[in-house]
């Protein structure tokens, strides 16, 4: 698992990542909602698009999509609450990590 440690305060991100098993890239979209008090995610992998995923406390909140996509995300938050302010990945309350193929897969295993 690989900690994305990019993520500002700033409520609009443009970001990529690197999947560790394919050197493909993801391009994502990060946005801070005020009035829904999250965070939505938007990426491109490949052939495949996501839009507006809100980011919740979990272990993998792309599970849905462990046939399509070779990655997951997981979100962890320090009180155990959901990251719902602009500053939270950025001051340390909340973490987003990329999970590989096999990380998704020891989880659909247990």
């Amino acid at each position: 698992m690989k900690l994305i440690s990019i993520i500002s305060d700033d409520i609009s991100q443009v970001f990529r990542i690197v999947v560790p098993s394919t050197g493909e890239k993801i391009n994502c979209l990060l946005n801070y909602s005020r009035l829904q008090e999250g965070w939505f995610l938007s990426f491109d992998y490949k052939n495949f698009s996501l839009n507006g995923v809100r980011i919740v406390n979990s272990d993998n909140f792309l599970r849905q999509f462990k046939n399509i996509i070779p990655f997951g995300m997981m979100c962890t938050v320090d009180d155990g609450f959901e990251p719902s302010f602009a500053q939270d990945f950025s001051l340390g309350r909340s973490k987003l990590y990329l999970l590989t193929e096999e990380e998704v897969n020891e989880q659909v295993s247990t």
